[in-house]
């Protein structure tokens, strides 16, 4: 199963436990981010 999310203006096709790569974040690079 997948989704498909919008992340600073992107869209992604993301799975769970899956890394993704975003640009453009305002975290440190390697940080985990969390999306409600």
């Amino acid at each position: 199963m997948y989704a498909i999310v919008e992340i600073a203006g992107q869209q992604f096709k993301v799975a769970k436990d899956q890394k993704v790569f975003v640009h453009r974040l305002q975290e440190d690079e390697g940080k985990k981010v969390n999306f409600n």
